[in-house]
């Protein structure tokens, strides 16, 4: 299934990129939508970044806390959501790859163990 337009705005959000870059990233999408494996790998991540960003929502709505301090019985709200973040941060990272995109100061880039440098 190729990418429509609402998946290109879902890498807008999820890029957290400027509104303008949808040109950007439709030029992107083209080139994506050619290789039916990279668009499948790329829309698992953008439902993977969905399914994220709702649990870290519904997690950061809830009344329980996280053990901080285990001497002390310390909680503290939002504790528990710091895993699903990096989570999130990393399937960013890896949608950027896929899509070509750079984010921030840095570009993506592959490396053979599948690991992202800044250059």
């Amino acid at each position: 299934m190729p990418l429509v337009l609402s998946d290109e705005y879902r890498v807008i959000k999820h890029l957290k990129l400027a509104p303008s870059k949808i040109g950007e990233v439709h030029e992107k999408a083209e080139i994506v939508n050619r290789s039916e494996l990279l668009c499948q790998m790329v829309l698992t991540v953008l439902e993977k970044l969905d399914e994220l960003e709702e649990a870290i929502a519904t997690e950061q709505s809830s009344t329980s806390f996280a053990l901080t301090k285990a001497d002390v019985v310390e909680w503290a709200p939002g504790q528990r959501t710091s895993g699903m973040e990096q989570l999130k941060l990393a399937k960013a990272y890896e949608l950027a790859q896929y899509m070509d995109i750079p984010i921030g100061r840095h570009r993506a880039i592959h490396t053979s163990s599948m690991e992202f440098q800044a250059y």
